[in-house]
């Protein structure tokens, strides 16, 4: 406002504090000492301007440099998500520059326009520059820099004109391994009378959870499938080694234990072998046999595009087997590609999927090894008591720190009306063995959210599946903000 007397700035502010010392000096001050005043606040002026100019002016800076960092934390967390979900590198960069224009409105400063190749970047005042905002694919990471220089206002009075601003920030994937298991039901009902709609959609839902955990084939994701109807087909490959049963090396058709513990995860062995049915596969629904965990994305594919339906609900064995696939208990059943690691690996998150079309329905043999009622057509309980108990030991399975290690998703699709009795007895046990959320806050376990899905068409269902690829690869990437300094491989 001085200058608009027609002065210098710093000559204005001088006179104007003299003038202040002048009153006060005419009111306190003898005339023998009044002619020391001026000089030798003239003398002051300087130092004690420059300390209020940097006060003001760093004060206003350091809000900048606060929000300038905000908004780079919060893009680069939001690039590295956008690479997560797609895979896609370009689409992740592209994500960080726009998320970070769009936190960086109302503080002042814009994001500049990136340099053409070979040109400098613009230096204009709270114009920010943007460098390094590419995702680093090999360490699945981004470690950018944003660079804004801020006007003065005091301080170039004494001929500090600006003050360069420099944030970095780095986000990565925690890069956990996941081990998961689908277990799908493809009993007669997912085709009836010839038409297979239901069993096609669940196979395109099915691959859109692959397309979601295994973006670019994800080598530390590995997927197992467990097809169950009437029966399990433990494959072709190590066949008596899978069942216990050296006698019947190629009968993969399995039912349940035929001796010792019953709810157990021990791997095949005298004494813990299981029943089987003494006929090869072609008269054993499912035909096609379980995949232990692989992270080949195309076979995996292949697996699920190959898939029929016949034969009735065994959803205990569907349930047992999606277990064994997990369990480090099995490693030595499994190929060495295969095998699971233990509960209790910091570095491996373990998840079972399973989905069927309504109330379980078939059971073989008891524990004495009586023959079952249930015939694959009504409803069973046998199968759904047995089906509890194995979710009960699966979620005694503890990880290192001291939580469930294998989290439990269930899917009912176009279940039977809310009180019937085939409808209330499947929605009773698919919610019993999901796991309760890990991420709801609730502490009442009558109020917290359970991991479980009742889809009625072919959209909600493919949702299920998508929203479920979701949170495990957010749970399996934990995308987390660190130090630039010590990111690997920047």
């Amino acid at each position: 406002m001085f200058s608009q007397q027609g002065c210098r700035p710093f000559s204005c502010e001088s006179t104007a504090m003299l003038k202040f010392f002048k009153i006060r000096k005419a009111s306190s001050f003898s005339r023998n000492i009044s002619g020391n005043v001026a000089p030798v606040f003239g003398l002051m002026a300087l130092p004690i301007l420059s300390i209020a100019g940097a006060a003001i002016d760093f004060g206003q800076a350091q809000s900048k440099a606060s929000a300038l960092q905000f908004a780079l934390d919060a893009a680069v967390v939001s690039a590295i998500r956008e690479y997560r979900d797609t895979g896609n590198a370009s689409s992740a960069a592209d994500r960080l520059r726009n998320h970070f224009g769009s936190e960086l409105s109302g503080s002042g400063m814009t994001l500049g326009a990136e340099p053409a190749e070979g040109e400098t970047a613009s230096n204009a005042p709270n114009e920010v520059q943007l460098e390094n905002a590419g995702i680093n694919t090999a360490s699945q990471s981004v470690s950018p820099k944003a660079t804004v220089t801020v006007p003065t206002s005091i301080l170039k009075l004494i001929g500090i004109n600006s003050i360069d601003l420099e944030v970095s920030s780095a986000a990565t994937m925690a890069g956990k391994a996941l081990e998961l298991t689908m277990v799908l039901d493809v009993t007669g009902s997912m085709c009836p009378n010839g038409n297979c709609t239901k069993l096609n959609d669940m196979k395109t839902a099915a691959k859109d959870l692959l397309d979601i955990v295994m973006p670019n084939g994800a080598e530390a994701t590995r997927v197992g499938l467990v097809p169950f109807a009437t029966y399990i087909n433990v494959g072709w490959t190590d066949t008596a080694k899978r069942t216990g049963r050296a006698e019947y090396p190629n009968y993969p058709c399995t039912l349940e234990r035929k001796s010792g513990t019953r709810i157990t995860e021990d791997a095949p062995a005298s004494g813990s072998e299981f029943w089987i049915l003494n006929n090869t596969s072609g008269n054993c629904p499912p035909t096609a046999p379980i995949v232990p965990l692989s992270n080949d994305r195309n076979a995996l594919n292949t697996a699920i595009d190959g898939l029929t339906a016949s034969g009735g609900t065994a959803g205990h064995l569907g349930i047992q087997w999606g277990w064994f696939l997990l369990s480090p208990m099995w490693s030595s059943i499994w190929p060495s590609d295969s095998a699971p690691v233990a509960y209790d690996d910091p570095k491996t998150l373990k998840a079972i999927v399973f989905f069927t079309d309504g109330n379980f329905t078939a059971f073989h043999r008891n524990e004495s090894g009586g023959a079952s009622s249930c015939n694959g057509s009504g409803d069973c309980p046998e199968s759904r008591t047995e089906a509890k108990a194995f979710c009960d030991a699966i979620k005694t399975r503890l990880n290192a720190k001291g939580e469930e290690s294998v989290t439990i998703f269930t899917i009912g699709f176009g279940l039977d009306p809310e009180g019937t009795t085939s409808g209330n007895n499947a929605r009773d046990t698919l919610k019993y063995c999901a796991s309760y959320d890990p991420d709801d806050p609730e502490t009442d376990l009558a109020l917290r959210k359970k991991l479980y899905f009742f889809p009625y068409d072919s959209s909600s269902m493919r949702t299920a599946f998508q929203n479920i690829g979701r949170v495990l690869a957010a749970a399996r990437d934990g995308i987390t903000l660190q130090d630039p300094s010590q990111l690997a491989g920047n």
